[in-house]
């Protein structure tokens, strides 16, 4: 390899292949926290797909948890239960402190001079939103769930703002994208059932708009 940076790149993509999420992500935190000049798409990508697998599979584990305590409960084994809920409450903690480390790291690159294109820092304010959403979900108690969401109304509501005058199109998988989980946000954590569903379908709308002009475009050239 000629640099550190491209070996990073590798041990990302050797990790992926061979299931290793952990170690993928290793190596794309390290490169996050190291790393002066704007990462490029596929190394933003790579980032984003790291954190979502460990993500995934905590939810995943939490979710198994939780059910089996359920279970136990039916079956009047409150020992069990008394287990299984310790194990949840632990698994909750780890991805608490999981996404709390994510969070950081995004503020680190929104914070690096280089991460300046407009493309690169919306994608950095949807993975910010995200990750605070999904601190949202933790069992947390009343006040910091509260200022979890207002970072993560924050972040999506600035990411929208940049996405929308810094000319990145409707079709952008980045700013579709965005729109998406800010919809998600207010309609399962937040509760606004109808503004979700109002920015769905502003959305479709210039989504349609867009597309038809490229067509339109394609048609002229």
């Amino acid at each position: 390899m000629s640099s550190a940076r491209e070996s990073l790149v590798f041990s990302a993509k050797l990790s992926q292949q061979c299931g290793r999420d952990e170690d993928m992500l290793g190596s794309m935190r390290t490169l996050a926290a190291t790393c002066d000049e704007e990462l490029t798409d596929e190394e933003r990508n790579l980032f984003s797909v790291a954190l979502k697998n460990v993500l995934q599979s905590l939810r995943s584990s939490i979710a198994v948890a939780k059910a089996m305590e359920l279970r136990e409960r039916q079956l009047a084994n409150d020992d069990g239960a008394a287990l299984a809920k310790g194990y949840a409450q632990k698994l909750s903690a780890e991805l608490s402190r999981f996404c709390s480390s994510t969070i950081e790291a995004i503020e680190r690159r929104l914070s690096t001079p280089t991460e300046s294109s407009a493309h690169a820092r919306v994608f950095y304010l949807k993975l910010l939103g995200d990750y605070w959403r999904y601190t949202c979900e933790v069992d947390i108690d009343a006040d910091k769930r509260d200022e979890a969401i207002a970072h993560c109304t924050d972040a999506y509501e600035v990411g929208v703002e940049l996405a929308a005058t810094s000319g990145l199109t409707m079709c952008d998988p980045i700013r579709l994208g965005l729109y998406l989980n800010q919809t998600v946000f207010l309609y399962e954590i937040v509760g606004k059932h109808s503004g979700a569903i109002a920015i769905s379908n502003a959305c479709i709308c210039a989504f349609e708009s867009a597309r038809e002009a490229i067509g339109v475009a394609d048609v002229a050239d």
